[in-house]
């Protein structure tokens, strides 16, 4: 597991987004922290192709095995394409981004309680595609999951980022 401070001490990653991008995600599911915020906020510098957060449901999830692993798998899909646009500069909110195949592999039962530390990295991203790899770890330090994602990555062209109403 990497070695990052203590979720407790991660800003929320709502409050980034607003200063970032100033709105608010709506994410209802899912609490996340960011382990390196300050990196969060140059667009259009570079950095290293990696993104570690502490993730952990907003609610009570039921007593059913099936539902925690179902919550592991929706949390995998967090900041995976956005990781791998950070070489590029790109910032989280400023791209248009599809899956093209997501896997998520279980190693085993765990409960999705509280906070899991999801690290992904980018090896790379070329072409408007984009490869991460993810790892889900629980508090004590046990791999709990491995993800990989694949995507495009697009820079909304003039026209796709003018909303109508709105001007540039």
């Amino acid at each position: 597991m990497p070695d990052v401070p203590p979720p407790e001490s991660c800003p929320d990653w709502e409050d980034l987004r607003e200063k970032r991008l100033g709105e608010r995600g709506g994410e209802v599911a899912l609490e996340v922290r960011a382990c390196e915020p300050d990196e969060e906020f140059r667009p259009g510098v570079p950095r290293v192709a990696r993104r570690r957060i502490w993730i952990r449901p907003r609610g009570v999830v039921p007593d059913d095995p099936i539902l925690h692993a179902a919550m592991f798998v929706y949390a995998s899909d967090r900041t995976l394409l956005s990781t791998a646009g950070l070489p590029h500069g790109l910032v989280m909110g400023r791209t248009r981004n599809a899956s093209l195949d997501h896997a998520v592999h279980l190693h085993r039962a765990e409960r999705f309680d509280g906070w899991i530390l999801y690290a992904a990295e980018s090896p790379v991203a070329h072409g408007a595609r984009g490869l991460t790899l993810g790892a889900m770890y629980s508090q004590a330090g046990v791999r709990i999951a491995s993800v990989t994602q694949e995507g495009l990555i697009r820079v909304p062209t003039f026209t796709e980022a003018v909303e109508p109403g709105r001007e540039p």
